[in-house]
């Protein structure tokens, strides 16, 4: 449907079918808390298909931006302007990594559960530095990176828009 409505859904495909496929490839289930970074397009859909589609117990979210943040509130249990000490505290199942800055993966890394998943997404030119392999070995911890259009994403995407199960307008 070519309507308004329509119109800013198919606007928002693309990045709807990343986090789709982010969530789908690190296998977010119930239970499972997923810690976002970046509330743009990407990192709010995440957050989105996190809680609605895939039953994760808990979404929070890091981005510094208040107008991001407060959007975001709608899908996530608790939002961020940056990493603070209560975040530090925590442990985690998935961190999907969707603001280009690569630094938030290796600072919250040993926070990662056993047989967690960190899943990149932007794509900022930055140099990946890894530290604590150790603890990436000993928890079996995955990395995987994900793009928008491949495992048929959109087609999924657009089926379960037209199903009236996600809000993409």
């Amino acid at each position: 449907n070519l309507n308004s409505d329509g119109l800013k859904a198919a606007a928002c495909l693309e990045p709807a079918g990343v986090s789709w496929l982010a969530c789908d490839q690190s296998k977010v289930s119930s239970g499972d808390k997923v810690l976002i970074f970046g509330g743009g397009p990407i990192g709010y859909f995440c957050a989105m298909f996190s809680k609605l589609l895939f039953g994760s117990s808990w979404v929070g979210l890091v981005e510094p931006s208040e107008f991001r943040r407060n959007h975001a509130k709608k899908w996530c249990d608790e939002v961020f302007s940056s990493i603070n000490e209560d975040l530090k505290s925590r442990k985690f199942d998935i961190i999907i990594e969707a603001s280009g800055s690569l630094n938030n993966v290796s600072t919250t890394l040993t926070q990662i559960n056993p047989l967690g998943r960190i899943v990149l997404l932007a794509r900022s030119g930055e140099s990946f530095h890894l530290e604590n392999i150790d603890h990436i070995i000993t928890n079996a911890i995955q990395i995987m990176g994900v793009r928008g259009h491949l495992g048929g994403a959109f087609g999924r995407i657009i089926d379960l828009y037209v199903a009236g199960k996600i809000p993409l307008h």
